[in-house]
């Protein structure tokens, strides 16, 4: 490259021209995740034009909230309701919940004896924890929305429906193997 030379360009991020080595890039990539989810947690409960959060660690209380700032809040950002009324303690408390019925659910799978229930435990499983990660994803800006509701929480009368019939399944499934393992009562 000569003097009269320009570096050269990307035209997305200058930071791309520089071509670095794969190291650098998944830190690059880990740095940007973690801006974002930071800028998320930054703005928990709060449209994009406000600059700070009403959530804080309790909450505002039940119901003490305003939801009409915040967009589509009885939908897709249900989540950010629910932080800003019942704060970090209170979002923290509805993914622990999640975390339960995820973890029920492939403890379910894991005990199932034939494979085809294995697998549909697991689906199962896997399609209540990919709804709740998009939706918690989005309203912290790690993922983008897409219209689908957080089960059992969002506005919805064909997802609940549907969530619950999710539900029944798994505990179906739980009960059959409880009954498997018990031996009969008249058995010595």
């Amino acid at each position: 490259m000569t003097a009269t030379e320009s570096p050269p360009t990307h035209p997305v991020s200058p930071l791309l021209a520089l071509k670095p080595r794969r190291v650098e890039t998944g830190l690059l990539v880990m740095v940007g995740v973690a801006v974002a989810v930071a800028y998320g947690l930054a703005s928990f409960g709060t449209t994009e034009e406000e600059d700070c959060a009403d959530g804080g660690l309790t909450g505002t209380g039940l119901g003490q909230g305003e939801p009409g700032r915040i967009p589509f809040a009885e939908t897709d950002f249900i989540f950010a309701a629910i932080g800003e009324e019942l704060g970090l303690a209170g979002s923290s408390a509805v993914l622990m919940a999640f975390l339960l019925l995820v973890g029920s659910g492939l403890r379910v799978s894991l005990r199932a004896d034939r494979v085809f229930e294995k697998l549909f435990a697991l689906g199962l499983t896997t399609l209540l924890a990919v709804q709740t990660f998009v939706i918690v994803g989005g309203v912290l800006r790690v993922v983008p929305l897409t219209g689908i509701t957080l089960p059992f929480v969002s506005y919805g009368g064909s997802s609940l429906v549907a969530n619950y019939v999710l539900l029944a399944l798994l505990v179906r499934m739980s009960h059959e193997q409880r009954v498997s393992i018990r031996p009969a009562k008249g058995a010595a």
